[in-house]
């Protein structure tokens, strides 16, 4: 019974040092620590999966800001002005100036280069993404081969206690 208590924190250890991630409290380990809920808690926790989703964002946000320079752009300003008739004593009636400028801009020729940013981005969100499948893999792999290592373990303590017990 103490060797399974034993072989049960071996694994809460492994799969944690496996995750990349230290149990927090918000994040405790799941209870039944079997296979399927090992592989769920690697995918939440892990760093390197973290990283790679977030690089996937960023990149996401960089195809956003490339886009955004091959749609118009528009901008408006304005400025008004009231003279007071008890400050200016030669023009004695009251004047409003006001002026407003509305402008829009669009890039209709830049050689290709906008469409070619938008490209190479596009390219570099899918990189991230095939490194996010990368580390999605790793971390399933390490999981199940620490998980089945914890088995074996485990398997081998009780072969060796009943061996113990015939001699």
């Amino acid at each position: 019974m103490k060797s399974h208590l034993t072989s049960i924190g071996a694994l809460i250890v492994l799969t944690a040092a496996v995750c990349g991630a230290q149990p927090q409290a918000d994040a405790p380990l799941p209870s039944p620590l079997d296979l399927k809920s090992a592989i769920g808690y690697a995918l939440d926790h892990n760093f390197t999966i973290r990283q790679a989703r977030e690089a996937i964002r960023l990149q996401e946000g960089v195809i956003t800001q490339v886009r955004s320079s091959s749609i118009p752009n528009v901008s408006a300003s304005g400025q008004w002005q009231k003279n007071d008739t008890t400050i200016s004593e030669t023009y004695p009636v009251s004047t409003s100036l006001w002026s407003v400028q509305l402008k829009a801009t669009q890039t209709l020729f830049a050689g290709g280069g906008i469409q070619s940013s938008i490209r190479s981005a596009s390219l570099t969100r899918d990189a991230a993404a095939l490194d996010l499948q990368a580390a999605i893999d790793t971390s399933l792999l390490d999981v199940r081969t620490k998980f089945y290592n914890v088995i074996l373990a485990c398997d081998k303590i009780r072969v060796e206690e009943e061996n113990v017990k015939l001699y």
